[in-house]
């Protein structure tokens, strides 16, 4: 048997459903679409980024290994920073003109004949006992008996080695000779012309060492300052310029004295 549902009702329920429907689609939430996108850095441009780091890190090793040529453009120095660039140089300077004046004033004294412990002031010795070398007169004591001098060596071990010293300095016309096992007997005698010389050249190659260094440190200024031209080079300059005279005087004095003798 067939039921039917009257119009009526069929109207009342389909009222009732709609806000319903209605209400359950607002409370739905729509989806948006989000049009920011994750940062991210591409293939190309992280290649050209690491192409041009390489560049610049071979570009660097090149100019370490060439070193720095004299001129090239540092980093300037903080003005506090200027007197003590200054300083430094000087000192380096004084360093090397004070090394100097002493090997010519050594060969100097033997050029006149003079009988100085002196002379042997650049002997240095090295042994078995001390790592380095040591300056003589930390292992021996040096005196003058007549035209001879007398070096008296405090532990009989170094004999050999203060011998050996005294030969490897290779100063013109001294050569020690054992007296026992602790004195050695150097004869000074009156140089001749050739030994003469031949300290004269020594004398030269003493000043041009130290020249040199002189140049080096002159360098080292300049560029702490960050190159010619920058404040405080003109001093430096200067310092090279005063330093380097007293070294062609210690030459030019060492010329007039040999041409006394």
């Amino acid at each position: 048997m067939r039921h039917t549902i009257p119009l009526r009702l069929l109207q009342i329920r389909s009222q009732s459903v709609r806000p319903l429907l209605a209400a359950s689609r607002r409370a739905i939430p729509t989806p948006t679409l989000s049009l920011a996108r994750p940062l991210s850095t591409s293939a190309p441009l992280l290649k050209k980024s690491k192409a041009a780091a390489t560049k610049k890190a071979h570009k660097q090793h090149k100019e370490e290994a060439d070193g720095n040529p004299e001129g090239k453009r540092y980093d300037k120095a903080p003005e506090a920073d200027l007197g003590d660039v200054l300083a430094k140089t000087e000192r380096k300077m004084e360093k090397a003109v004070d090394w100097a004046k002493g090997l010519v004033y050594e060969m100097v004294e033997r050029g006149r004949g003079r009988v100085s412990p002196a002379l042997l002031d650049s002997v240095k010795v090295t042994t078995n006992d001390v790592p380095g070398s040591r300056s003589l007169n930390s292992v021996a004591s040096v005196t003058v008996q007549k035209s001879a001098l007398m070096v008296n060596i405090w532990d009989p071990t170094h004999t050999k080695h203060v011998e050996s010293a005294i030969h490897e300095a290779n100063l013109p016309g001294l050569s020690p000779t054992r007296v026992n096992e602790t004195t050695l007997r150097i004869p000074v005698n009156r140089p001749t012309h050739e030994q003469r010389q031949e300290l004269l050249k020594q004398i030269a190659s003493t000043v041009e060492t130290a020249k040199n260094q002189v140049r080096h440190a002159r360098t080292d200024g300049m560029n702490g300052l960050g190159g010619r031209g920058e404040e405080g080079t003109e001093e430096v300059q200067k310092l090279a310029n005063d330093f380097g005279g007293q070294l062609d005087q210690f030459l030019t004095q060492a010329k007039k004295e040999f041409e006394k003798v």
